[in-house]
């Protein structure tokens, strides 16, 4: 567990375990349901979640195995989670980092959680202050005015929904 220390207080970080992701696939399933990007024609309600549900599956096993699903939780109680962090880096041929998911319950909102894990996972993985997160998947607190030009500006963050559907690095087309 880390303590992370930001503007408004300190955090207890650590990396998600197996019993997380009873709290962490639904979670992200039930808020991604009221995203811009489920608000689409032609969406078939029941093949679009089965499909997501998939492709969730393996960023969450991908970003565990490499130390980048991160929880945040509250001082002493590793069990009561008050955001998670789903991202992951690919240093060949690029130090490219992407951005999955960032979640916060509703009542944690504006107290810095999802601040000191984009920070946790930025010094973690040496992402430097001028560079691009790729982030994957949209949510409606991503597209708040406010809340998304301050992560935009402070992150970096440009959305780039297309690595979400492949398990491929990039540049694997020129090897």
């Amino acid at each position: 567990m880390k303590r992370v220390t930001t503007d408004k207080g300190t955090f207890c970080i650590r990396q998600a375990v197996k019993a997380d992701l009873e709290y962490i696939l639904p979670s992200w399933m039930q808020t991604y349901e009221k995203s811009p990007e489920f608000d689409q024609p032609g969406v078939v309600r029941d093949e679009y979640f089965r499909h997501t549900h998939l492709i969730l599956d393996e960023l969450l096993a991908r970003a565990s195995q490499a130390g980048s699903l991160y929880v945040c939780h509250e001082e002493g109680a590793p069990h009561i989670i008050r955001g998670y962090l789903c991202a992951e880096v690919f240093k060949k041929p690029y130090h490219v980092a992407y951005l999955h998911w960032v979640q916060v319950k509703g009542k944690q909102w504006g107290q810095g959680v999802a601040s000191a894990l984009l920070d946790t996972f930025k010094r973690d993985f040496d992402i430097q202050e001028n560079q691009n997160i790729l982030y994957t998947f949209s949510s409606k607190a991503m597209t708040l005015g406010k809340l998304s030009k301050l992560a935009r500006s402070r992150y970096n963050l440009i959305y780039w929904p297309w690595f979400k559907f492949t398990s491929m690095e990039p540049g694997w087309e020129v090897g």
